[in-house]
């Protein structure tokens, strides 16, 4: 019955661990692919991906490349780093979150490198109409935040039904979602655009000029997206249809590049159609670059999981699961059959194979010396004699005195096997033998 007990244990851990294993597996192979990841994220290995841009920049010795997983607003000095911001949804209105200007701003004027790269789209997205103002410019929306706010006091100076009417929320006016959003186009002097054409998967081909004569002469293009109204700080490097879609300008210490397109950094890309010399005029003579990985959601967060991933700490932890899955199977099993006595040993908790004599003599030898037994052995029995008023004191003093000669020290003198002899001589010659074996 036991023997099935262990079986039946082992047969379900064995199944639990082959399951375990295969979860594992399937969710390794998953990550792999990186499809779980956001289009041109540099973990995803797919076509969609950049994966391998960034790790042929890390077999390189002489560039420095990490992914960023906090938010840019923590960032500080871009010096000598390329930052690619890849992937980047485009809206009509061409505005980016304060914080994110900011930290861009920071990052550039501190002399770096940044390079926005935005997500490839064959037709000009269609928005909610609780969203943003699609096709406005922002003094068509000035003038109707105008009309609004006019509206909207007419309405409070009214009846007491208008009034409820407007707390209802019937006149309520839209939010300014442009007073939290910058503009690029009064921030960095660049709007966005969509080519509605049918043609806007023509190559793009480069703008010449003694800077760029190095680049590839023409590039495959998947977007519609370009930009337009450039000012003066702004260089076209390359043009599609006479509209430009890679442009670059200095700013401050740094410099900004926008590409409207991010398929030349996928994977499918460096596959096909590989630009080297693009890729490296992009990242500059920086030694460092940076893949923004953030604004795809992939943030980073401090705790003991991430603390295990970042230190290597995989396999003690499965050795503790491990170690936790044998501590619960030794107490539930026995390893060693339990020991059968039969009836009699029911209800026994020890079983002893020597009696109280042995015992009794075990602890005599262990807290008694050899030459110290008979001097022990005299007091009690001089306590039994005394007790039984069977005293005779010359016998006494004769024994005294041999124990303060003979019993002490460790020459041949003081063996107490002698003394023993001694002692019975001197107890023998007044008494007889039976009074002897009575007394001592």
């Amino acid at each position: 019955m036991l023997i099935n007990k262990k079986a039946t244990f082992v047969f379900l851990f064995l199944i639990v661990a082959v399951f375990i294993a295969g979860v594992f597996r399937l969710f390794v192979l998953r990550f792999e692919a990186g499809d779980v990841y956001p289009p041109y994220s540099s973990l995803r290995s797919d076509p969609l991906g950049t994966r391998a841009f960034c790790d042929s920049l890390e077999n390189l010795k002489s560039v420095s490349v990490k992914r960023n997983y906090s938010p840019l607003s923590e960032a500080h000095s871009g010096r000598d780093t390329t930052l690619f911001y890849l992937g980047a949804r485009a809206f009509q209105t061409g505005s980016i979150r304060p914080d994110l200007s900011k930290a861009f701003d920071r990052f550039v004027l501190s002399g770096g490198r940044l390079v926005i790269s935005f997500f490839p789209v064959k037709k000009k997205p269609r928005l909610k109409k609780t969203g943003r103002f699609s096709g406005k410019s922002r003094e068509d929306v000035k003038t109707r935040e105008q009309k609004s706010t006019s509206k909207d006091k007419q309405t409070s100076s009214g009846s007491n039904d208008s009034s409820k009417k407007h707390q209802k929320g019937k006149d309520i006016p839209l939010p300014n979602f442009f007073d939290k959003s910058v503009f690029m186009k009064d921030h960095w002097g660049v709007g966005i655009r969509y080519d509605d054409k049918s043609n806007f998967l023509k190559d793009a081909k480069r703008v010449y000029t003694s800077n760029t004569e190095a680049l590839p002469y023409s590039i495959s293009w998947h977007t519609a997206l370009y930009f337009h109204e450039l000012r003066e700080p702004w260089r076209v490097i390359y043009g599609r249809n006479d509209l430009p879609v890679i442009i670059e300008r200095r700013f401050g210490m740094g410099s900004i590049v926008l590409c409207a397109d991010s398929y030349l950094f996928s994977n499918e890309a460096l596959r096909e159609e590989r630009h080297p010399k693009l890729l490296s005029w992009l990242i500059g003579k920086n030694s460092g670059v940076i893949f923004d990985e953030a604004h795809f959601g992939i943030k980073e967060r401090q705790g003991i999981v991430t603390l295990a991933r970042k230190y290597r700490l995989h396999w003690p932890f499965f050795v503790l699961i491990l170690l936790a899955v044998l501590f619960v199977w030794k107490n539930s099993t026995y390893f060693v059959p339990p020991r059968d006595d039969g009836p009699s040993t029911e209800g026994n908790d020890f079983v002893f194979d020597k009696g109280y004599n042995e015992g009794m003599i075990s602890l005599l030898r262990r807290n008694i010396s050899s030459r110290k037994i008979l001097g022990v052995y005299f007091r009690e029995w001089e306590k039994a004699l005394v007790s039984g008023k069977m005293t005779d004191t010359g016998q006494l003093d004769k024994i005294k005195a041999v124990l303060e000669k003979k019993g002490s020290g460790s020459s041949k003198q003081g063996d107490p096997v002698k003394v023993y002899q001694t002692i019975y001589r001197i107890l023998s010659e007044e008494n007889g033998s039976w009074k002897i074996r009575r007394k001592f």
